[in-house]
């Protein structure tokens, strides 16, 4: 039997299970979305922006998760990282170069590689639907062979 906690669940791990969430579920929407456009990029470009996407929020995520727990510690966001505090008495210093190494992938390369693939593939999405699509003239042989069957079972 399974049975759930009385205390409220914790608002960082209901923020920290929303983005996970939305790391597996944004790539297979915007896959979806790409193969639902007319206008379209050829396959293996479509799934490195995916691959790339999912890189860029997987960096984002762990640069979120560590930074939430610093500032549990008392980090202080305002300062820099060498200039922190709680960094500063951290030994080795090379975990120091660490911490300043995973800000750097989290602040500009993961979020680069999050936001320009999505947006590239939201872009050729939207403005495919506004491309012309050449309409065919008149129905297929088989759509009018079976409209008569069709017409008279629903009649």
């Amino acid at each position: 039997v399974l049975s759930a906690p009385a205390e409220a669940p914790n608002p960082q791990n209901s923020a920290a299970v929303s983005l996970l969430l939305l790391q597996l579920l944004t790539p297979s929407l915007c896959l979806q979305l790409i193969e639902r456009s007319p206008k379209t990029l050829p396959r293996s470009m479509v799934y490195v922006s995916i691959i790339t996407f999912v890189m860029g929020a997987s960096i984002h995520l762990v640069g979120d998760s560590v930074n939430h727990r610093l500032i549990f510690s008392g980090y202080q966001h305002h300062l820099s990282v060498r200039e922190n505090p709680i960094i500063r008495n951290l030994k080795p210093e090379t975990l120091i170069d660490s911490f300043e190494l995973l800000y750097y992938y989290d602040e500009y390369l993961g979020h680069s590689m999050w936001y320009i693939p999505f947006f590239l593939i939201l872009f050729i999405y939207f403005t495919g639907c506004f491309t012309p699509v050449a309409e065919q003239s008149r129905m297929p042989v088989a759509a009018v062979l079976l409209m008569g069957p069709s017409s008279l079972y629903y009649w």
